[in-house]
């Protein structure tokens, strides 16, 4: 029984590779579309990114913003330059007066509700519906931002500590608890470095079988169109042979 299910086995699999043969130029397009367009539609995608010029605009409409606007346009300019960005900053007092790609509004009086010790600035930022690169450019300034608006908290607790005549470290004060990760293993023992990027290498190796397994699938599935559309699946399926055999036998030539 056993020589009679690998003799069935064998059988499939040749037949499998003399179809697979014939239509080589099919074979070698599902090995070559993958390896060759997913590095190339990477490689366009950053280019384009590179190549875009992403139009900032700031209206400042509070004059005594002005130091903190261009402080922070600056900035920008930076971290937009490490990501290969290129931007085109425009500070004006006016609104804008066209459409530009990322928007950022200074209302009147952020300067002063920055100033005070429970005031709120609030600034405005506004980007252009289905474009990538102004979406980086908003995480950047909020980024930015974030930097900014804890800097001043820490401000602000010191001159609170300076009123109270109490000598404090704003830091410890604005964050009184630190987490402490680690990583085990099942056993319970700690793991060590190597162990960890490992388990995150095997992660990346699981992820990228699936571009490896991907030609396989498709073979096998057109495979089993093809046979159905030469209708010789009902043959095969009425033939001695198992079942089993068949199916594997098309997922070793596939592999």
């Amino acid at each position: 029984m056993a020589a009679s299910r690998s003799s069935a086995l064998r059988t499939v699999v040749w037949k499998e590779l003399i179809d697979i043969g014939r239509d080589r130029r099919a074979l070698a397009l599902m090995i070559l579309i993958p390896l060759v367009g997913l590095p190339l539609m990477a490689l366009i995608a950053s280019g384009l990114s590179s190549a875009q010029v992403v139009t900032v605009y700031f209206a400042v409409l509070d004059n005594k913003s002005y130091p903190i606007v261009n402080w922070l346009s600056s900035q920008l300019r930076q971290d937009a330059l490490q990501q290969g960005l290129n931007l085109n900053i425009t500070i004006s007092s006016a609104p804008p007066s066209g459409v530009y790609d990322v928007e950022v509004i200074v209302p009147y009086g952020f300067y002063d509700n920055l100033s005070k010790l429970d005031g709120i600035a609030v600034m405005i930022v506004r980007s252009m519906v289905g474009n990538y690169a102004s979406q980086e450019v908003t995480s950047l300034i909020s980024s930015i931002v974030s930097q900014l608006s804890n800097q001043i908290v820490v401000e602000r607790v010191e001159e609170l500590a300076k009123l109270a005549n109490v000598s404090i470290v704003p830091s410890q004060l604005l964050n009184p608890i630190q987490l402490s990760s680690g990583y085990y293993l099942p056993s319970g023992a700690v793991a060590t470095q190597q162990q960890v990027q490992l388990s995150f290498s095997v992660r990346l190796l699981e992820f990228s079988l699936f571009f490896v397994v991907n030609p396989a699938i498709v073979l096998v599935t057109d495979s089993f169109l093809g046979e159905k559309e030469r209708k010789t699946l009902e043959v095969l399926l009425s033939s001695p042979i198992p079942k089993e055999s068949l199916v594997l036998g098309k997922l070793t030539s596939a592999a």
